[in-house]
């Protein structure tokens, strides 16, 4: 076959390369490995500061002293003595640091969860505890604010005397400092009762008409980083203010798209629905914790707690002296952080365009893959599309297999269903999944060959960017950039011709970066909260392999089978480390 360009003739089928070699299949599993690495570190929090930190700077040492005194007492459920010690010491320390604060006292009866009716319990008296650092000018007020009681069962460290250690600090930072908005701090009671607090300061405290935007801490774990997971409606100027003013901002418009489809609620939802904005932060690693006794000071992370420190003192920061009015938006923004550190942000408005240039330019790569397959084409792609569907199942399969052989060396396990702080056993099910994925996808490359397997991808990726752009906008971005990336290299590569293997590789190498970079980090996050969603890594498993696979089983021969045998080499060697460290 000849083809004339620009009067020169070449034969493309002399050049044309189906496979790649050993090498460029061991660097493209290098690339995946050290953004692995990168990942895991920038999931690290940072080092506590110690009391001797500047005083508007946040220390998490500081801040151990008032969570120290607030567990002191144990469990302070809602109507307790104890929660009664609790608001005699906050109160006490508001007035030490210059403030009057006051305690709003209301009647309120819980929902009972699961009526439609809306009919409620019997009433409970909660008690708010509210304090306001003014401006000298009337306008719209920031009220920053977590919740002082805990469970019945829990002393509350992370959840949620942290946050209200949070809020201490950052009202003594700002006291005296020349700000621009009124700044109501609001520790609210009877949250872990069904939100009550937040419902008494919504329906009858005066200041909740004075309050434009808030910002709520809350927990569920006892480490990781500091994410912000739920954002009001119209977050575009906010979220564009977070990337700016935190230095390590961490969230992503993914848990806020999915954060909306469960049934959980904190104070923030009670905001919400009153119109409000403004942002939810958390932490949610080590939920074995969470709502249980281990939520105590020796399982709080104190790197959590300076994180979480830093971003919210850093944003009041911000939003003390920021236009209230300019940041108003009738728009949502999608975003996501880069290795917490960078966070990148676009109108929700360019979801449909970036999803119509994705399917643009994947219908075109997808129709020259007969100039890379030359025999039968077609086939290849539909064999593609099924080794995809075949890939995940096995992928699925393998990793169910090797967390029930981890729930049998494994004691701890056994009996909660978590991994975290368990790496070795984490290790085994995420190298057994690529394991699984990628011997599928071995199997299926005698006949689909590597652009068959590449296009037969991109058919279930663009159906994932359409689906997430109509039902999930804020999702999108997972799918739409690596199906742009994966697809115009695809597409050059058809134009220009495969030389060689390094043709592939530099063509797929985009693609395969920028699927490791966005997906990788729920790869982590998953494994490690494990539970019910151990066996959900499988997700960015499948999809890192679906791109970077073609590299790694491109080889002819029983070569083509080393990756996935060695993988599963390493999910063995890490059920025994498992096994031996348990012992």
């Amino acid at each position: 076959m000849r083809y004339e360009l620009i009067g020169l003739s070449m034969d493309y089928s002399r050049r044309r390369s189906t496979t790649v070699n050993p090498l460029q299949g061991v660097l493209a599993l290098l690339v995946v490995a050290a953004i692995a690495v990168a990942t895991a570190w920038s999931m690290v929090p940072p080092d506590p500061l110690g009391s001797d930190a500047w005083p508007d700077a946040f220390s998490a040492e500081r801040a151990l002293t008032d969570i120290s005194a607030m567990v002191a007492v144990g469990p302070h459920p809602t109507g307790s003595e104890a929660l009664e010690q609790v608001r005699e010491y906050l109160i006490q320390r508001l007035k030490d640091i210059g403030y009057s604060p006051h305690v709003q006292y209301e009647w309120v009866r819980p929902r009972i969860r699961g009526n439609e009716s809306g009919r409620r319990a019997e009433s409970v008296l909660v008690h708010n505890i509210l304090a306001r650092l003014d401006s000298g000018k009337t306008g719209p007020a920031l009220m920053v604010t977590a919740h002082y009681d805990s469970v019945p069962y829990g002393p509350g460290a992370m959840d949620d005397a942290a946050g209200v250690a949070v809020v201490l600090q950052i009202a003594e930072a700002l006291y005296g400092a020349d700000i621009q908005n009124p700044i109501i701090f609001h520790l609210s009671d009877g949250e872990e009762l069904g939100l009550l607090g937040a419902e008494a300061f919504v329906a009858y405290h005066p200041w909740a008409e004075d309050v434009e935007m808030v910002i709520n801490l809350e927990s569920r774990g006892t480490s990781g980083l500091g994410l912000m997971f739920e954002t009001g409606e119209g977050n575009k100027e906010l979220v564009r203010l977070l990337g700016q003013m935190v230095q390590r901002p961490v969230g992503s418009s993914t848990f806020y798209s999915l954060y909306k489809q469960l049934p959980n609620d904190t104070d923030f939802t009670v905001y919400k629905q009153a119109g409000k904005v403004g942002m939810n932060f958390a932490n949610i690693g080590t939920p074995r914790n969470y709502h249980t006794a281990n939520d105590n000071l020796e399982n709080l992370d104190p790197r959590t707690l300076q994180h979480l420190g830093d971003t919210v003192m850093s944003l009041v920061k911000g939003l003390a002296n920021a236009d209230m009015e300019s940041l108003k938006s009738d728009s949502d923004s999608v975003f996501f952080d880069l290795f917490s550190r960078w966070l990148v942000h676009y109108p929700e408005g360019f979801v449909l365009p970036l999803a119509a240039l994705a399917l643009v330019i994947s219908l075109f790569a997808l129709s020259r893959v007969g100039l890379l397959q030359r025999e039968r084409p077609v086939l290849s792609l539909v064999v593609g599309s099924i080794g995809f569907l075949v890939s995940a199942a096995a992928a699925l399969v393998v990793g169910l297999g090797a967390i029930a052989l981890i729930r049998l060396v494994l004691p701890e396990a056994r009996a909660t269903g978590f991994l975290e702080h368990h790496v070795p056993a984490a290790a085994a099910v995420v190298s057994a999944m690529a394991a699984g994925a990628l011997a599928a996808l071995a199997g299926m490359m005698h006949v689909s060959g590597l652009a068959g397997l590449w296009g037969g991808a991109l058919v279930w990726w663009n159906a994932a960017v359409i689906a997430s752009a109509i039902f999930l906008p804020g999702v999108t971005y997972l799918f739409v950039f690596p199906v742009i990336a994966c697809a115009a290299g695809l597409a050059v590569l058809s134009i220009v011709g495969p030389s060689s293997g390094w043709s592939y590789f530099a063509a797929l190498l985009p693609g395969i970066a920028l699927t490791s970079v966005l997906w990788l980090p729920y790869a982590g996050l998953l494994t490690l909260m494990g539970g019910p969603l151990t066996p959900f890594p499988v997700v960015p498993v499948v999809l890192v392999a679906s791109v970077a696979g073609p590299m790694l089983v491109g080889q002819r021969g029983v070569i083509r089978w080393i990756p996935a045998v060695a993988l599963g080499l390493v999910s063995v060697v890490c059920v025994a480390l498992t096994y031996f460290q348990s012992v």
